[in-house]
C-alpha cells in the first residue's frame, strides 16, 4: 500500500468515525432538549450514553487523525463533552446544569461539523 493510499484509509476510516459522532450527538442533543423540559434521570441517563458512544468514535477518529496530522498538516481534533457534568447531570438534575451540558454539546456538534468538512477536503486533495 503506498503512502498517499494509506493516508486516504486513514482519512476515510476517521471520517466514518466522526459521522458515527455526528450522529450521536445529533442523538444526544435531542434527549438534552426533551432533558430540558422535563425528562428526568432515564433521560439524563439516555443523553450521557450517547455522549459516551459519541466519544468513543471521536477517539478512534483522533488515532486515525494522528496519522494525517503527522504526515500532511490534517485535522487537530480537539472536542471537550465534558465528562465530568455526567454524574452531576444525572443525580443533582435541574434546568441549569442541563443547559450547561446542552451547551456542551452544542459546541462539540459544531467542531465535529466542522473537523467533516476539513477532512472532506483533505481526502479530496488526496484522490486527486
Amino acid at each position: 500500500m503506498s503512502d498517499k493510499q494509506q493516508l486516504l484509509y486513514c482519512a476515510d476510516k476517521a471520517l466514518c468515525s466522526l459521522q458515527k459522532a455526528q450522529k450521536k450527538l445529533y442523538s444526544a442533543h435531542n434527549m438534552g432538549v426533551f432533558d430540558i423540559w422535563g425528562g428526568g434521570l432515564l433521560t439524563s441517563m439516555a443523553k450521557h450514553g450517547d455522549l459516551n458512544e459519541a466519544n468513543y468514535y471521536l477517539k478512534e477518529a483522533k488515532q486515525d487523525l494522528e496519522v494525517l496530522k503527522d504526515q500532511m498538516g490534517g485535522v487537530d481534533l480537539q472536542i471537550d463533552l465534558g465528562s465530568g457534568l455526567e454524574a452531576i447531570d444525572i443525580w443533582l438534575d435541574n434546568i441549569f446544569i442541563d443547559l450547561t451540558v446542552q451547551d456542551k454539546i452544542c459546541a462539540a456538534q459544531t467542531q465535529v461539523h466542522q473537523a467533516i468538512s476539513q477532512l472532506q477536503s483533505i481526502i479530496a486533495k488526496l484522490k486527486d
